[in-house]
Formats: structure tokens, sequence, C-alpha cells
């Protein structure tokens, strides 16, 4: 099969189903106990690989990466999704433990397959979920060697909370100090080291990864990051789940991320950071309310967002190809596909039950208000 295949509708000649290879999730979070048993299902659907971050917990080592590995197998097998075992994938948190020889055992194995670096920051300060608990770059030489010789990749979530002087920085201009103030001097000092920018917002960002012509240094992409603005804190109901880090930002940085994912581009590879939380955690205040934006449907809103910048050419490249090709995994088979329905009533899923919590986890773009995200496709069940 030759994909993608669309079919339209005879007389507007607008899609009405397509079928594309199975894409990947290099970019997830799946959270502990009664949480991760309600998200995982939905989180898993669709995909050929997904990539776990290790900020629940945090996971530290190899020995509580496997751990947390089975707990999501075994989620995965009661499902029926067998054939979803060997593409979940185990990142773990870069702090002081992460020594030489550890890398040097993760470069020997298959579940466990990088190093995720969060921001640094006081305990007064708000980085991201999870994080605060890691260490500076600047303080990893060891480390970053041992990546470079084995070819371990570095992942990151590349802000600063807060200036060299201190100085906390606002939300709008964390990561792009980053990547003036540290990212630049770390490509320097470090050549053939492996980076995905996970999360990239920022133009700052793009620059960043597109200066690399050598394929180490990629991007993740997230559909909030391609679909929004600051300005949608503003204007939507469920602004609360927009509420993510990074956050989103100007229309330029908006534009500039969008025209990279979506340019075919082997550097751009399809991340969504879906992160699930309890709605009771999100429905605060907005500055109170937990970061992250659930996304079981986020291979809905990728598909749209590329129909609308008229790129599906690309779209198997950013979802399908670039992140297997980069992980050094086996790309999708021809006939190992997904088929995606225009959908304008059930296209932004139902809020996920959580009966264990007598609570529900609500996706990007629900609401019962009249502003409800309106995508206009859905993967077929």
């Amino acid at each position: 099969m030759k994909t993608p295949e669309i079919v339209r509708d005879e007389a507007s000649g607008k899609p009405i189903k397509i079928t594309v290879l199975r894409p990947s999730n290099f970019h997830a979070h799946f959270r502990r106990d009664a949480l991760m048993h309600a998200v995982t299902p939905l989180q898993l659907r669709g995909y050929k690989y997904v990539l776990a971050m290790p900020n629940t917990g945090p996971i530290r080592t190899i020995k509580e990466a496997l751990v947390y590995h089975n707990e999501l197998a075994a989620i995965a097998i009661s499902e029926g999704f067998n054939d979803k075992l060997s593409g979940i994938l185990m990142t773990l948190y870069h702090t002081a433990d992460i020594t030489p020889a550890v890398i040097e055992q993760i470069a020997k194995q298959h579940c466990v397959r990088a190093v995720k670096h969060y921001p640094t920051h006081r305990a007064n300060q708000e980085g991201t979920t999870g994080s605060g608990l890691g260490r500076p770059l600047e303080a990893a030489d060891d480390m970053l060697r041992a990546m470079e010789e084995t070819g371990v990749p570095l992942l990151g979530h590349f802000e600063a909370v807060e200036d060299k002087h201190g100085r906390e920085l606002p939300h709008s201009e964390r990561e792009g100090y980053f990547v003036d103030n540290y990212l630049w001097d770390l490509r320097q000092k470090y050549p053939k080291l492996r980076i995905c920018f996970e999360h990239c917002s920022t133009k700052k960002g793009v620059e960043f990864i597109k200066a690399d012509t050598s394929g180490r240094t990629v991007g993740t992409f997230t559909p909030q990051h391609l679909w929004f603005t600051t300005d949608d804190f503003n204007r939507f109901s469920w602004r609360n789940h927009l509420r993510c880090m990074p956050y989103v930002k100007t229309e330029e940085d908006r534009a500039a991320v969008t025209d990279f994912a979506t340019s075919g581009d082997m550097r751009a590879i399809a991340g969504d950071d879906t992160a699930p939380h309890l709605s009771a955690a999100k429905n605060k205040r907005f500055e109170e309310a937990a970061c992250g934006c659930y996304l079981p449907h986020a291979i809905a809103l990728y598909i749209a967002k590329f129909i609308e910048s008229k790129a599906m050419k690309n779209y198997e490249y950013f979802a399908c190809l670039n992140g297997p090709r980069w992980w050094g995994l086996p790309i999708p088979a021809d006939h190992d596909t997904i088929t995606i329905r225009c959908e304008t009533e059930h296209d932004i899923p139902e809020p996920t039950p959580v009966p264990e919590e007598d609570e529900f986890v609500i996706p990007l773009g629900w609401t019962t208000e009249q502003d409800k995200l309106k995508i206009g496709y859905a993967l077929q069940q």
C-alpha cells in the first residue's frame, strides 16, 4: 500500500478517510498507580513506539526503569497490546547517579535508551512536573563525554528557570535564554553528542536544531506548540488544560515550529508530551493548575495541522519514519498502518475516568462550553 492513502468525498473533495503508516510518540508521560492504569491504554493506542519520560518517581536507575517498564507492559498485555511490549522505551532522569558506567550499560541494552535533562531550580520556583531534582549540564562532563563515545542520546527540557544572576525568568524567555546561554556552548564542547531538543517551542530552538547538519541534533514537536499561542490562554474556557511546560509562545514562534515540523526535514520528530493530571489538579486558578496537556487525540491533532498546512505528504516523515530512524529502530512495514476518519462530533475524546480516585482526566480542548476544540479528524477504532 502506498501511503498516505486519502479517500475523498466525491462531491466536496474533502478527505473522509486517511490511511498512514503507524506513527510513534517519542515523548509521553504515563504517571503511576490508578492514573497510569486509566491513561496507558489510550496513550499506547495507534502507536508503534512510545518513549516514556522519567520524571514520575523520578526514574534514576536502570533497575527502576525496568520496573516501570514492566508495570506499563502488564497494562499493555491486559488490554491486548502484546505487540507494544518491545515498543515501550524508557529514559533515565539526569542526576549525579548517571555515571559513565551507567551510560555504558544503557548502550548495551534495548529498553532504556537515553538520559533526560530537566530544568534545575530552587524549591520555591516552578520548572515542570517532577523537575528540580537533577544537576546542571555544566557539572556533567564525565557523563556527557561517555554519551559522546557510546552514542547514548541526551534528551533535554531546555529551559532556564532563572538567569545567571538568580533572577527568575518569565516563561516567555526561558527556552530562548537556555539556547543562548547554555545550548550553543554545549554543542561546541561536545560536537559528537546526540541531542534531542524536547518539545521545542521557539524560533530560537528551531534555529539551533537546523544549525547542526550532521543529523546528531533533532527535536520533538507537540500538537499544542503547533496549534496555539499565549493569546489562547485568554481565549478558551479550557485554558488550564493548555497550561504546560514549556508554555506555548508567540505567533512567530508557533509559525517557525509548525513550518519546521511540517517540512519533511529528518530532524523533526513527533513527541506529543502527553501529560495527564486529575481534573482536581487542573481545575484551579490558572497559575496554580498542574502543568501538562493530556493528548489521547494527538494523532488527529497532528494530522489536522499537516492538512491545514498543505503538508500531508510530509506527515509520515515526521510521525512515522524520522523518529525510528534517529533512534535506530525498525520503521513500520508497508502493511503496518492506521486509519484516521473525518469526525466532527467525537473528535475530542470524552474525559478519561479514574474510578479509584472518583476522578477524570480531561483531554486538551474538551469542555462543556461552546468553545470546545474542533479538530475534524479522529483515530478509527
